[in-house]
């Protein structure tokens, strides 16, 4: 290769770099096409109590377009874009159609999945009539599933095994339709290099346009995988504003003696998470959960499937990010009564410049 060849080479990858490193959050890039004020149902008795890290409500468009999803911890409500509610589905329980704690949803092939923890799946056709209810099998049970996506007519899950389980050193798992284990990719060690602490090696799991994204939660680092599990390319986030967890193994191991769950959930409180990865127009949508102790903040940003190209952070003045799939949603609080269990939030559609 020729000097001038590589010196090239070298300024397309500064400028890559520089990209993702541009600590900006700016909303000038955002436009509202429409508002919409929705009475949520609450579920004050839930195993997130309404967890202060997550925005006023999550939005998952339906297949139509023009209704959205909103999950509760163990039921899910549909609504019009006008705020009228037209159906509360799910419940409290272990039966078919109702939910221990509602994870994660998806869409594939005209039908809708939700995500019942630790490891099955409620299968919804598109009137949101209850289909069917699928176990994820596997060596003992597949169990802590956080975040799945279809490929290939197979279900790929972000989880943790359980340490007897023949596929501990593995974080995304491939399911048949039918919920049967066919095989496991992706070494946690990539993260455990990276980080010191593995309970909070969280999988975070997209597909889209046919390729695999992944991330951990803790990490601001975007892995892009083969079909067969393989690295293809990876791009770190957030260089310059990220601010890492803060670990300290002696008092968290003394913590954690005393009640795991708290001393795990204030230790991932003390630094930016990835909330999740959402596909927008066949872009990727980063999900970033700042300040969770003392002003929570949803923000996102949005990089190509390349990484060649990435947008600014966005900070919409008083609104958080709840979603994306045609477009953007931001929401906030307007409201909230807990003795009729009911939260008063205004969603605002967006379209993004990118």
């Amino acid at each position: 290769m020729s000097n001038a060849s590589t010196h090239i080479g070298i300024i397309k990858h500064l400028i890559v770099g520089l990209m993702f490193t541009l600590p900006l959050l700016s909303a000038s890039h955002l436009k509202v096409l429409h508002k919409v004020v929705l009475n949520v149902t609450l579920d004050l008795e839930g195993p997130s109590g309404g967890s202060y890290i997550d925005p006023p409500v999550y939005v998952y468009e339906s297949y139509e377009g023009n209704k959205i999803i909103i999950p509760s911890d163990v039921f899910f409500e549909v609504f019009t874009l006008t705020g009228e509610k037209i159906a509360r589905i799910g419940g409290r329980g272990e039966g078919p159609g109702n939910f221990r704690f509602l994870l994660y949803m998806e869409k594939h092939n005209g039908y809708y999945y939700f995500l019942d923890s630790p490891n099955k799946l409620n299968v919804y056709d598109g009137d949101f009539s209850f289909k069917k209810r699928i176990l994820l099998q596997g060596p003992r049970n597949a169990l802590y599933a956080y975040s799945f996506a279809f490929f290939e007519d197979n279900i790929l899950v972000g989880q943790k095994w359980t340490g007897d389980s023949p596929h501990t050193d593995r974080c995304i798992s491939v399911y048949g339709l039918d919920g049967k284990l066919l095989r496991a990719f992706f070494n946690k060690n990539h993260g455990w290099k990276l980080y010191p602490e593995e309970s909070l090696l969280h999988p975070v799991i997209l597909t889209t346009h046919g390729e695999i994204f992944f991330a951990f939660n803790s990490i601001p680092i975007l892995w892009k995988l083969n079909n067969a599990g393989s690295i293809v390319n990876k791009a770190a986030l957030g260089k310059t504003w990220w601010k890492k967890i803060e670990f300290n193994a002696k008092e968290f191991n003394k913590k954690r003696r005393m009640n795991a769950w708290k001393a795990i959930n204030e230790l991932a409180l003390s630094g930016d998470l990835i909330q999740k990865l959402w596909s927008w127009r066949g872009h990727i949508v980063v999900q970033v959960v700042r300040d969770a102790y003392d002003d929570p903040r949803n923000l996102f940003f949005i990089i190509d499937r390349n990484f060649k190209k990435a947008g600014n952070l966005i900070d919409y003045p008083g609104y958080q990010f709840c979603g994306a799939g045609t477009f953007i949603y931001l929401g906030k609080l307007l409201d909230m009564n807990k003795s009729n269990r009911k939260k008063v939030v205004e969603v605002l559609q967006c379209d993004y410049v990118f």
